[in-house]
């Protein structure tokens, strides 16, 4: 979970000191039967691009790891991996860590940590984690079995914490893709990113000056969860950054929703 990828990641930077996490808020009878069910295909998409070129990594579901007694699928990345632009061979993009987990027990959850570093030129840089088809849990009939069911009451909520190092003295920064407020973590209802109804961007950008490092995670709500005036079918989510040139960023994302039990 989100706490311990800050030291797992932090050793494999070589254990940089990076001060103190600062979090900003933004506000303050079920029947027995799945709550979520997998889209088939693809699990994780990783797209970068540069002035150098782009390149792009699939993951399959059929790749992935499913434990039943968690009701999870997982798939992670253990060693270094470079995206390079096919003709000439320049790294864009060296992928260092990834854990992706999917719950789909009772309340569904996509969680996603990773370290990357940039290649020799500033990068753009998405992962894409699978939409996951929700099953909401009926609770009644209040019209009778031929009319609609009445659903349990849902809840969100979403978290990200992220971490930049400054590698070659010149200063790092991160920054959203999108325009001025979306968020480089965005979650939505719905719909497959960017298809789906938002329900909140996180983080906007991150900066260093020359040798430094810094850290920030956000949360919505602050605490706890936010309730949902509508009934969700889907969830998804996406990370979305840039990345100064030779520059390390690191982090963990969460979106989970909850029934009311």
């Amino acid at each position: 979970m989100g706490p311990n990828v800050w030291r797992r990641t932090a050793r494999l930077i070589g254990g940089l000191a990076l001060g103190t996490l600062l979090f900003v808020g933004l506000g303050a009878g079920v029947e027995d039967q799945p709550c979520s069910v997998l889209r088939t295909g693809s699990l994780l998409t990783i797209a970068v691009s540069s002035d150098l070129g782009s390149g792009k990594l699939s993951i399959n579901t059929s790749q992935a790891t499913w434990n039943p007694a968690t009701e999870t699928l997982s798939w992670s990345l253990r060693r270094p991996l470079s995206l390079v632009e096919p003709a000439s061979g320049e790294i864009l993009v060296v992928l260092q860590d990834i854990d992706l987990t999917v719950y789909l027990g009772g309340d569904p959850e996509i969680e996603l940590e990773f370290q990357v570093s940039a290649g020799a030129a500033p990068i753009t840089l998405r992962l894409l984690p699978m939409m996951i088809t929700l099953n909401p849990p009926i609770i009644g009939y209040p019209d009778g079995v031929d009319g609609d069911p009445e659903y349990a009451a849902a809840e969100a909520r979403a978290r990200t914490g992220l971490a930049v190092v400054d590698l070659n003295a010149d200063g790092c920064q991160i920054q959203t893709l999108g325009a001025p407020g979306s968020g480089m973590f965005q979650t939505q209802f719905e719909g497959a990113w960017p298809n789906g109804d938002l329900f909140v961007g996180l983080l906007e950008t991150i900066s260093t000056g020359p040798g430094g490092a810094a850290q920030v995670a956000q949360s919505h709500p602050p605490s706890g969860y936010i309730p949902l005036d509508f009934t969700p079918h889907s969830m998804s989510s996406m990370l979305g950054l840039s990345l100064s040139a030779n520059d390390v960023v690191y982090g963990f994302c969460e979106f989970r929703t909850r029934w009311d039990n």
